[in-house]
């Protein structure tokens, strides 16, 4: 096994090969899980390790490590992983491209944002888009920032709104707008009636939160802020979905870090009161991002021109929200 092939066993293998394998193999790979790949290919987890089998078969190459009791991949299965990103997103663009004229724009935008992406900018966008090119279609997925990355990369999603860490140099990443977090509790908590609320106030209180919100996460900042008024770093609750931590924090199950102009809306209903700090609080970068290897389809491209238009126009200082 491992062994280079020859060019004559190379065309052998194009021939033979069974790319039915290669895009379960992609599958396994992205839900890091056989029963989550059965499961999404309506398989059974035996049949989905069989065929893992059939197509190292064919390779002559071990592509799972199965020594290992998590999914690791070897290194020709990180090599054949990369390849079949290349070529999933390749055939997502054809498929997309096939609904796209040179006469009128009707092709299809994969669009992934994080949750609760709140910006007029974007939804102006959307809405003046659809106005000019009123065939073309749209999916909006809403994924974690991580997930986000990842199919931007994979370019199965024409772009993605997302928080990042750290930038990604294979990744086109322009800053879209930042957004003021602070910290809040619902109305059943012991504070929300309390006049005069201090740093001390909160001190080792239970909280809620994002699981990114660590030390080395996207939500780096908010580890901070938690730190920095000694709140309990034992998250009593977590949740990727901002409306599951906000759900949380109105359940009184602790205090937690929400957009404040995301949770205004219930501060105003009586459901949210924020707490201290009130000044320098968190500012957190979203980021519109793209992948400059994708051969977008003209309507993708249509789209993403226009959104960076939209964005020009708006100074910084006005996209802090």
């Amino acid at each position: 096994m491992n062994n280079i092939p020859t060019p004559n066993e190379s065309l052998r293998l194009l021939r033979t090969l069974d790319w039915n394998l290669l895009y379960l193999f992609f599958v396994l790979v992205e839900q890091e899980s056989f029963s989550k790949t059965a499961e999404k290919m309506f398989l059974t987890q035996p049949a989905v390790s069989n065929a893992i089998k059939r197509l190292e078969s064919q390779l002559e190459c071990e592509l799972i490590d199965r020594s290992s009791r998590s999914l690791q991949l070897t290194y020709w299965g990180k090599k054949l992983h990369e390849e079949t990103i290349e070529i999933h997103g390749t055939l997502l663009r054809f498929a997309n491209s096939l609904h796209t004229t040179t006469e009128v724009l009707s092709g299809h935008i994969n669009l992934c944002l994080v949750t609760h992406t709140v910006c007029s900018i974007f939804d102006d966008t959307l809405s003046e888009f659809h106005k000019q090119h009123p065939k073309a279609t749209y999916s909006i997925e809403i994924v974690t920032s991580e997930l986000v990355v990842k199919q931007v990369k994979a370019k199965t999603a024409t772009l993605g709104i997302c928080l990042m860490n750290e930038k990604k140099t294979e990744l086109k990443a322009e800053l879209f707008y930042q957004e003021r977090f602070g910290l809040f509790c619902g109305n059943k908590h012991s504070l929300f009636k309390k006049s005069n609320i201090s740093i001390n106030d909160i001190k080792n209180e239970t909280s809620v939160s994002f699981p990114t919100d660590t030390l080395s996460g996207p939500l780096k900042s908010l580890f901070e802020l938690r730190a920095a008024v000694n709140i309990s770093q034992h998250k009593v609750g977590t949740s990727a979905n901002l409306e599951e931590v906000q759900r949380m924090i109105m359940a009184n199950l602790g205090i937690g870090p929400l957009p404040i102009h995301v949770a205004q809306q219930k501060v105003d209903q009586g459901l949210l009161r924020q707490l201290p700090p009130y000044k320098d609080v968190p500012l957190l970068d979203v980021y519109l991002i793209s992948n400059p290897k994708a051969r977008l389809t003209e309507t993708e491209q249509h789209f993403i021109n226009l959104l960076r238009t939209n964005i020009d126009k708006v100074a910084l200082k006005d996209r802090i929200l």
